[in-house]
């Protein structure tokens, strides 16, 4: 065949038509077969966030969730560049993560996975989820906590209390 048809959300058997019923989104066709890992990241993968030049706000994931950057600069990383935070008014913020909600309201598998290198080990929160873009109401997802002896405490919530303590860090 040199010239294909590709039908989504319908297939036809014969003269019979079936119809989908429900949402499609973000459709991809690859012209060469996808290696295991791509399938993997394709199938599990929300978003991914390298920080990286030329475009260190995009999601360089299958959804195009494009983030914007507050008051922060690029500086040297763990892998290539980072994003450095250098105060209250200086964020990393991305919008489109509809199903995390029910990920973190409803007990429901997710993760997150980043490197961080703190400066200052104030009590703040590392990443953070809200409902909706201006939302007043959101959940701390990951931040730290401070206790004694110049140490701080990672912690993970979820719900209305934490749900893993630790480990603690020494600055």
């Amino acid at each position: 065949i040199t010239n294909g048809i590709i039908e989504i959300g319908a297939s036809k058997i014969g003269l019979i038509k079936n119809s989908f019923n429900g949402y499609i989104d973000n459709c991809k066709i690859t012209l060469r077969a996808k290696s295991s890992i791509e399938i993997l990241n394709d199938a599990t993968l929300t978003a991914y966030y390298s920080f990286d030049l030329p475009y260190p706000n995009n999601d360089d994931g299958p959804n195009g969730l494009n983030g914007t950057l507050f008051n922060t600069e690029l500086v040297d990383g763990h892998v290539n560049q980072a994003i450095n935070f250098s105060g209250q008014s200086s964020y990393f913020q991305a919008y489109g993560f509809y199903q995390i909600g029910y990920g973190v309201i409803q007990s429901k598998p997710f993760s997150v996975s980043l490197w961080i290198n703190p400066s200052v080990y104030n009590p703040c929160a590392i990443v953070q989820m809200s409902p909706t873009l201006r939302s007043r109401y959101c959940r701390n997802l990951i931040g730290f906590l401070p206790t004694e002896n110049s140490t701080s405490q990672i912690i993970i919530e979820g719900g209305n209390y934490t749900l893993i303590s630790g480990p603690e860090v020494i600055l």
